[in-house]
């Protein structure tokens, strides 16, 4: 997977070469006024994110916002003097490595930034995978021991891979037909080989969204707290 860099009216983009989607005007993906994405599925969370079809791809057009007060404020602006400030660009080559390695991801086609004032404005253009977050699956199911320990797998082969994912829930898992799992959102996140008191702090974040989730749904989803130790002994181990 090659990328190149492209210039074009005010933004600054990366470009997977080897996609079909690496054609211009490279703004034609993000405008939400224009035709490809006149019927984009939107989808929730602090991201704003649109679903669409092109061509032979389904993909997700994803506009990086702030959380918490500092969203209330400032939105979608990320200053250059913040550490990883450059949030798409990040998430694309991120994405990059972890494709290579074979991980379950998404594939990454383009990102763009431009600049506003001292800030950053940015929206990357993912792979869509035909496959539901786990929130969802666990709402129709349980999953069985064997999933589970699948699970635990695929976030060991991330650790081993150097990967921390800062925000691992039970929302940024996907589970496809086929019994695949896939991770998602690595937004601010990043290659730096965690170590075994890092995993257990990732890991007990995802715990606590399975709470979550079981508080919000109660009868409604199909878990039950002590499986848990099946995903995370194999995670850690």
């Amino acid at each position: 997977m090659d990328i190149r860099t492209v210039k074009e009216g005010d933004y600054l983009y990366l470009v997977d070469t080897q996609s079909d989607l690496a054609h211009t005007p490279l703004s034609a993906f993000f405008d939400q006024h224009g035709l490809l994405l006149q019927n984009a599925e939107r989808k929730g969370g602090r991201g704003e994110a649109l679903i669409y079809q092109t061509g032979t791809k389904k993909v997700v057009m994803r506009h990086y916002r702030r959380g918490g007060l500092a969203g209330h404020l400032l939105k979608d602006r990320f200053f250059l003097i913040e550490p990883h400030a450059h949030r798409a660009f990040d998430e694309f080559r991120l994405l990059r490595y972890m494709v290579k390695e074979g991980l379950p991801v998404p594939s990454p086609f383009i990102a763009r930034e431009k600049k506003a004032g001292c800030a950053l404005i940015q929206d990357i253009l993912i792979e869509a995978l035909d496959a539901e977050d786990l929130s969802y699956v666990l709402r129709k199911r349980a999953l069985s021991q064997i999933e589970m320990l699948r699970l635990g797998g695929m976030i060991k082969a991330f650790f081993e891979h150097g990967i921390e994912h800062t925000d691992l829930n039970i929302r940024n898992i996907l589970l496809d037909d086929h019994g695949n799992f896939f991770l998602i959102d690595f937004d601010k996140c990043f290659l730096s080989y965690p170590d075994m008191q890092r995993r257990k702090e990732i890991i007990a974040r995802l715990h606590r969204s399975f709470l979550k989730e079981k508080n919000k749904y109660a009868d409604a989803i199909h878990y039950k707290d002590e499986d848990f130790a099946l995903i995370q002994g194999r995670a850690l181990s």
